[in-house]
């Protein structure tokens, strides 16, 4: 790989270490391993991009986060002395598939003039516009929510000085940081599918103390944040509007109004059985239950006849119903007799 690669790895992990030798040794790649910062030891360099660590009130990031953080801030910083316009950064959990260094190479060739951020670990839970398609079969997309995840992205040297703008007091972890681009200004891209993934590891980061704030935990209102939700807010809409355009934002939006409506419906759903849970499907995996057709052709009918409200009020009805048969078996099983079986005591 013709670009410089830095890879996050404490001292006290050593087997990580081997972890990721291992795989770049297999596709050709070389690293320059940045020691990662210990959370309880952070030096006043990079602390003071912490708002904690400005106003000496009590830490609003477990050490684990306040660790991770400080690293990539390091690693950010590394990049910029080091003169070079782009760099792959990795963490320690990072799982190569075979063809990384294709899907990164091609990536970069088709990349608009004046990117900052590609991120390569996570699918995207939300619509993306779709920008190229890649010789590899992957798709270079821009996001209507940047995915979480911080194990694998392409950053530039104009990204990683908007990221270490030093007048934003950080107050997240740094998987959400990366996923507010409003807030940096940062003009972020990533691929589907992602060539990276974050392999199944202990989390440093848990063992540490994390993770101490959720994303919408401070409370309210804040001067961090005055809705409790980081991901939406008013410049987030204008600044997805400027990245999107208006016909794509609109597409976004009812995409993604689609998928939460869904997400809001699969409990009534899986009650109305009109959704199998995964422990009754006999069918390999498939979503629909055999066995409950018949409640989902009542359900449709239910629908057709009064709408989606229509559909919800049935289905909360058959709700009630199944949870007073439910009791009942409940009782039933009360009053059944042991057959002269007795639980041994210890």
């Amino acid at each position: 790989m013709r670009i410089p690669v830095f890879l996050i790895n404490l001292d006290r992990s050593p087997d990580r270490l081997r972890y990721m030798q291992a795989q770049a040794e297999k596709c050709g790649m070389v690293f320059e391993r940045v020691a990662a910062v210990d959370g309880f030891n952070v030096p006043h360099e990079l602390a003071d991009y912490f708002a904690h660590y400005r106003t000496g009130e009590e830490p609003l990031l477990a050490p684990g986060d306040f660790g991770c953080y400080a690293s990539h801030i390091k690693v950010w910083q590394t990049l910029l002395q080091s003169g070079s316009p782009v760099a792959l950064v990795l963490e320690d959990d990072a799982a190569f598939v075979d063809d990384v260094v294709t899907a990164i190479e091609e990536a970069l060739a088709v990349l608009p003039v004046g990117w900052d951020m590609v991120h390569l670990s996570r699918r995207p839970d939300r619509a993306v516009k779709p920008l190229a398609m890649l010789p590899c079969g992957r798709m270079l997309v821009r996001y209507s929510r940047v995915p979480s995840g911080t194990a694998g992205y392409l950053v530039s040297s104009s990204g990683a000085a908007k990221m270490l703008n030093p007048l934003i007091a950080r107050v997240w972890p740094v998987d959400t940081d990366t996923r507010r681009p409003w807030v940096f200004d940062i003009d972020a891209y990533g691929l589907v599918g992602p060539p990276l993934r974050q392999e199944v590891i202990a989390s440093t980061i848990k063992a540490m103390g994390g993770k101490r704030r959720y994303r919408a935990g401070l409370p309210l209102p804040s001067r961090y944040c005055w809705t409790g939700q980081t991901l939406r807010s008013f410049r987030s809409v204008k600044f997805n509007l400027r990245k999107l355009g208006l016909r794509w934002w609109l597409r976004c939006l009812v995409i993604n109004c689609a998928i939460k409506m869904r997400a809001a419906l699969r409990p009534v759903s899986r009650a109305a059985g009109l959704i199998a849970r995964p422990e009754e499907r006999t069918d390999g995996g498939s979503r629909m239950n055999p066995h409950l057709n018949s409640n989902a052709v009542w359900l449709r009918a239910e629908y057709n006849e009064g709408g989606i409200d229509g559909a919800i009020e049935a289905a909360a009805k058959q709700m009630v119903q199944l949870q007073e048969e439910i009791e009942q078996l409940r009782e039933q099983r009360k009053k059944r007799p042991t057959d002269g079986f007795v639980m041994p005591l210890h």
